[in-house]
């Protein structure tokens, strides 16, 4: 697949943000001090608004999946590309942060067990509900998001493999209907219920998809379904920021809508997405996003700790640990992440193609 330059510079700023959070915001307040840093530049409230860099990422992955549907010539298609882009290098960046961890126990400590959510993307709380004594975790908790992603893949093909036109509307309007029963919950259940409700459902989610949806119908000059789109989202932004009590999430959705449409129409601000530094941050933002957290702030904080940092030494050295992770991060890219999910689309086409001529062959 071709790629689209300035979707990959919002990639790069939608990690940006998000490792800003990370790095500067999460963690402050912790103890042991996860930022050696921690009298500095962490804890201002600015950094909080990084978390929303991940809704970013949803309405971009709702852009690019009805382009891979598009492409998808049917359900198994369809996953295979999405198996070969996600799970390799989520197997090597689960590996080299479980190794990091075991080496630099200080902040986080995993256990083997770990690996199975996070390699079946299945979340942890639903395995240990369902099996109690595994007390298992996320090998890095920013992989919630990939649970959420994959509820959107299922839920996505299975709207446009029943009617590929119809994909818009029908998952709008399953959104809603989840949203809706997330107000009934919110009245009746009680606050577990609510939780259950919020990490099953996909409901707290499902707007941030359907906005890139919108955006993908406009760039294809489906005007109609991407207005009707774009005002079911809008609508559902507005619906959970009431029930999950979050008004931020209005403004963040016009900012999401606004980067993801406005290129399309001014060529400046199109051109500015697409410089280089960020694109490239955009092409290793998957591997940068699973490597960022656990690892990267482990990192710093142990070499803040033997070196005998000082704040101001500590902080420039979370900028260089940040720079190198995002060079690891283009190396896996292009050494690793291309090459799998090539090897793996090209392997299943020559093996369906194979089946596809004997079939041909035995009918003739």
């Amino acid at each position: 697949m071709q790629r689209i330059s300035y979707i990959d510079g919002l990639r790069g700023i939608s990690i940006l943000v998000v490792i800003l959070f990370h790095f500067y915001y999460r963690w402050h307040g912790f103890e042991p001090a996860y930022y050696p840093y921690d009298s500095l530049l962490s804890g201002h409230s600015l950094w909080d608004l990084g978390q929303y860099g991940v809704q970013l990422f949803f309405a971009i992955s709702g852009f690019v999946i009805f382009l891979t549907l598009e492409r998808s010539k049917n359900a198994a298609d369809f996953a295979v590309k999405r198996f070969a882009r996600l799970w390799p290098t989520l197997f090597l960046c689960s590996v080299l942060t479980f190794a990091t961890l075991l080496l630099i126990p200080d902040l986080w400590s995993r256990k083997a067990l770990d690996f199975l959510p996070s390699l079946t993307l299945i979340h942890p709380e639903i395995l240990n509900k369902l099996v109690p004594w595994l007390e298992v975790s996320w090998i890095d908790g920013a992989y919630w998001s990939l649970f959420a992603e994959l509820q959107f893949y299922i839920l996505a093909a299975l709207f446009y493999f029943y009617a590929p036109k119809r994909l818009p509307l029908y998952f709008g309007l399953f959104m809603l209907a989840t949203i809706s029963f997330g107000f009934v919950v919110a009245q009746f259940g009680t606050a577990y219920h609510l939780k259950a409700y919020g990490l099953l459902s996909l409901a707290k989610e499902s707007c941030w998809f359907l906005i890139g949806i919108a955006a993908y119908l406009l760039a294809n000059d489906r005007r109609s379904e991407a207005l009707q789109s774009l005002t079911l989202a809008m609508i559902g932004v507005m619906a959970t920021s009431i029930l999950f009590e979050d008004l931020v999430r209005i403004p963040v959705a016009l900012v999401c809508a606004g980067l993801l449409i406005l290129p399309m129409h001014m060529p400046l601000l199109q051109k500015m997405l697409s410089i280089k530094p960020l694109s490239l941050v955009g092409m290793a933002s998957y591997s940068l996003y699973l490597l960022h957290q656990h690892a990267g702030l482990s990192i710093n904080h142990a070499l803040s700790a033997r070196l005998g940092l000082g704040s101001e030494a500590a902080l420039g050295l979370s900028f260089i640990v940040i720079g190198l992770l995002v060079g690891l991060s283009l190396m896996i890219y292009h050494r690793w992440e291309q090459p799998a999910n090539r090897w793996i689309v090209k392997a299943y086409y020559a093996r369906h193609t194979k089946k596809d001529e004997l079939h041909m062959a035995a009918a003739e």
